[in-house]
């Protein structure tokens, strides 16, 4: 018998419809590994659409299509240099570990070392003034010159002008891509994405390889992008812009936020102006950014990572607290009755109740749920990370019950 890593396991189980990171973990909860979920957890907990693979799984685990799947994937990352990432490995983000809904792997291309450094994240406007690309690329020079990396999410606009920012001061930028690791999205930025990797940066995604773009995944991408960072700058942002999505969460991860102002009469600057109201530090140069962060900067790497090691890891902490509990779940209870949902506010179970287990688009959501896109599709992918809720191309539908 051919014995295969957890990560092996984990590959397989994230690539089931309707899995993601929070579905995982709440599973991790009540299982050892991911192998004993996939062989051991009763049949009904998983989404309906997951049911036949995890069956051809149970009669064939090494010759079912979704192994087989993993093990061509792998055979990709060694051809193309590209490094996994599980949450024991010992290059695995120490800050990613402290967010909800922890990516369980990381797929990594270039310098894996980049994603230990002090990083900043920088978001903004796809449709950047002159003024605001002038501002992201001036501030990325200025603070990778003061050793943080610069983390973006490779976009056009604010993303692209951070990244050639940190590149012209020849200091290290970080991608994380809402895509597989194989689809650099756009294509226009195929170019930039090989300088970041020539120049000792790093592309991530916690996306299975081929994973095509799609518009809940970014989302769901920025709170990588925020929690691999000690603080998010946004540059310019409308007030429902998708940055100001990562803004939230990293409020939610008890990061520093950042905004630059500008014009009153800028319609791309309102968000940064909300951000400020709402308690933002406002920042006019790098300056300001590195006196806020001045503790991280002037420990060495050696010390910083040292003093990471002394920190409560939290996650680890979880870890033996899950193996402290039964890793047994009784076959004749549903996945609700054994609380594998996480905890829901009033406003995430408002959206549910709008929705079924049919599909249903993203335009009939916002005419039932009566709020602004962005704040929606804000929820939504947070219910998705909970493992309620899943998404794809033709819209969005429940996966589980429910049960406050």
């Amino acid at each position: 018998m051919i014995m295969r890593s957890q990560q092996h396991y984990t590959q397989i189980m994230l690539a089931l419809p309707g899995i993601g990171p929070g579905k995982f973990w709440q599973y991790l909860d009540h299982f050892a590994s991911a192998e004993q979920v996939l062989l051991e957890a009763p049949i009904e907990t998983f989404p309906e659409s997951a049911r036949k693979v995890v069956t051809e799984f149970r009669r064939s685990p090494e010759n079912c299509e979704a192994a087989n799947k993993v093990n061509q994937a792998n055979a990709w990352f060694a051809e193309n240099h590209i490094t996994v990432l599980d949450t024991e490995h010992e290059s695995y983000p120490h800050l990613l570990k402290h967010i909800k809904s922890v990516p369980p792997l990381l797929y990594v291309s270039g310098n894996v070392e980049a994603l230990t450094m002090p990083q900043i994240a920088v978001v903004g406007s796809r449709q950047l003034t002159a003024a605001g690309a002038e501002n992201a690329h001036r501030f990325c020079r200025e603070l990778a010159k003061h050793g943080f990396a610069i983390t973006s999410g490779l976009a056009l606009g604010a993303d692209t002008a951070a990244h050639q920012g940190a590149l012209e001061a020849k200091g290290v930028t970080v991608a994380v891509m809402g895509t597989g690791i194989d689809c650099i999205y756009p294509k226009r930025n195929r170019t930039l994405a090989e300088l970041i990797v020539a120049n000792n940066g790093a592309i991530v995604s916690e996306f299975p390889l081929g994973t095509a773009p799609t518009a809940t995944n970014f989302p769901r991408r920025n709170r990588i992008i925020s929690g691999l960072s000690y603080g998010t700058l946004v540059v310019e942002a409308a007030v429902k812009s998708g940055s100001l999505i990562t803004a939230r969460y990293a409020l939610e991860q008890d990061r520093e936020v950042f905004a630059i102002p500008g014009s009153i009469h800028n319609p791309v600057a309102r968000g940064c102006h909300q951000l400020i109201r709402q308690g933002a530090t406002l920042v006019e140069t790098a300056q300001d950014i590195v006196e806020q962060l001045q503790g991280f900067i002037s420990l060495g790497h050696e010390q910083l990572n040292a003093q990471r090691r002394q920190q409560v890891d939290l996650f680890e902490a979880r870890a033996s607290k899950a193996e402290a509990k039964p890793k047994t779940m009784d076959p004749t209870k549903t996945l609700s009755q054994v609380k594998i949902m996480a905890e829901i506010n009033s406003e995430e179970q408002s959206i549910l109740s709008a929705m079924s287990f049919e599909l249903c688009s993203l335009d009939d959501l916002v005419e039932r749920c009566q709020q602004p896109v962005g704040d929606l599709m804000a929820k939504l992918t947070q219910l998705e990370l909970k493992g309620l809720i899943s998404c794809g191309m033709a819209g969005y539908q429940r996966t589980s019950e429910y049960q406050a």
